[in-house]
Parts: structure tokens; C-alpha cells; sequence
């Protein structure tokens, strides 16, 4: 994100336009746009590894699903305001174990162009040892 006082300049073969900084659009806008279709399914009992949490509650989560990253909405305020109150812990490669719903939606043709979760109750953290890449031996 830029910020206040920073410029952006396009710049092809063919010359150079200055972009407009100023606007801000959110993620939703842009996909509502191209969105043909979208599958919901539920979630119960689910693990989901933490990759980023929202200290600050101003944002979305990114959890691991599967092998992809998706962002996730913490739709579970009990749980939340304990979390931003630090009754609740969350260490690097802890997972929290909840009810949802994961939502994909898809294009025209049928590609992904998004996918999220809400999460609608947190039922606990399982602590996970963080581990650390292994290193070569050279």
C-alpha cells in the first residue's frame, strides 16, 4: 500500500501515464465484477493453521486450507475479544479448531478467482510445536 506522498507512474513503449494513489478499492469490489458463480460449504470440526492473525481486529485473518492460503473472517466475537484481551494465546504454527463455512467463487469459465473463509465459532487452539526448516550440510 502507498502512502501519503507517494506517486505511481505507468510506463510502456508507447509512453507514461500517472495513476491516481488516491483510490482505494476493496478486494470485494474488484471480484464482485467477474463473480458467475459461488459454492458454500461447511465446515465443522475444522483444523486451520494460523498464517496471520488480525491483532488488531481492523483486518482479515490468513489461515492454511489445505495447501492454499485463503482469508478468513473471525465471525466469533466471544472468542475474538479474548484473543485481543490475550486470555488466548497463538503461537507461530498453532492452529484453531472451528465451525465455518468456506466459500469459492468462480468466473465465466469456471477458474477460482476467490476463496474465504468465516469463521463462525472457534472452539480452541491446538498448540503446535513451531519447527524450524531444516538446513543443509554443506
Amino acid at each position: 500500500m502507498l502512502a501519503d506522498g507517494d506517486h505511481a507512474v505507468f510506463e510502456s513503449t508507447i509512453g507514461s501515464v500517472a495513476m491516481d494513489v488516491s483510490q482505494r478499492l476493496d478486494v470485494a469490489q474488484i471480484e464482485g465484477v467477474e463473480v458467475a458463480s459461488e459454492t458454500t460449504h461447511p465446515l465443522r470440526g475444522s483444523l486451520l493453521t494460523v498464517k496471520k492473525p488480525d491483532y488488531l481486529g481492523r483486518s482479515q485473518w490468513q489461515l492454511k486450507f489445505g495447501d492454499r492460503t485463503v482469508r478468513a473472517t473471525i465471525a466469533d466475537q466471544i472468542w475474538l475479544a479474548r484473543f485481543h484481551s490475550r486470555e488466548v494465546g497463538l503461537q507461530p504454527g498453532d492452529a484453531i479448531k472451528i465451525d465455518g463455512e468456506y466459500s469459492l467463487q468462480l468466473d465465466k469459465s469456471g477458474a477460482p478467482i476467490s476463496e474465504r473463509v468465516i469463521v463462525k465459532r472457534v472452539y480452541g487452539v491446538e498448540y503446535q510445536p513451531y519447527s524450524i526448516a531444516p538446513t543443509l550440510d554443506l
